[in-house]
């Protein structure tokens, strides 16, 4: 008998693990890894083209919350495909070697970089998006550091970008800015390691 409930709960198991990975089984089904050159894949296996929603709601997205914590609308650095399907549904486009040659799925406002099956980066490219403090797109270079404090680190990019890393816990949050002082985009990745800009 006792033998025969160890079956039934490792069967169990198994079965679990199988199902929290069905959408990344999916994706290495349809991606081909081997592919040289950048693609996009809208697959109905991989993408719902209906999943239009803006994934960050401005109000409830509070950044020192979120370089704290390393999570944002639900989705958190590390979380695999799955997890990330699960919280955001199917991506509106999946990407291979866009970038830095990551796997990147595209939704509303955003795209998240992955490394394998977990989530490297979040890209917010929704230019409307304001944060909870306020901050912005349009926001002054002065207001991120009123608000954020000094950043960590800053990065000369080129003559014309450098970045401004601010360090906290789970995550990096980065931001790309000209010499002008707009902000050019927005990032929160895994904390950093070194000192080499990421694209």
């Amino acid at each position: 008998m006792h033998k025969h409930l160890i079956l039934i709960f490792t069967l169990c198991a198994l079965d679990c693990v199988a199902a929290d990975q069905e959408y990344y089984r999916q994706f290495l089904s349809v991606v081909d890894t081997n592919l040289a050159v950048p693609h996009v894949f809208r697959s109905p296996l991989l993408t719902d083209t209906s999943n239009t929603n803006p994934k960050l709601t401005n109000s409830t997205v509070s950044l020192k919350k979120v370089t704290a914590s390393g999570e944002i609308a639900g989705v958190k650095l590390g979380m695999t495909m799955d997890e990330v399907v699960s919280v955001w549904g199917k991506p509106l486009q999946v990407r291979w070697l866009y970038g830095d040659g990551a796997p990147c799925f595209l939704f509303g406002g955003v795209d998240l970089a992955f490394k394998g099956n977990q989530v490297e980066k979040v890209h917010i490219f929704d230019r409307t998006f304001l944060s909870q403090e306020g901050l912005g797109y349009r926001s002054k270079v002065e207001d991120w550091t009123r608000v954020l404090g000094e950043p960590t680190q800053r990065i000369d990019r080129t003559a014309s970008l450098y970045d401004m890393l601010y360090d906290a816990g789970q995550a990096t949050f980065r931001l790309v800015v000209t010499v002008r002082g707009r902000i050019d985009d927005l990032y929160m990745e895994r904390p950093v390691s070194g000192t080499q800009p990421k694209e």
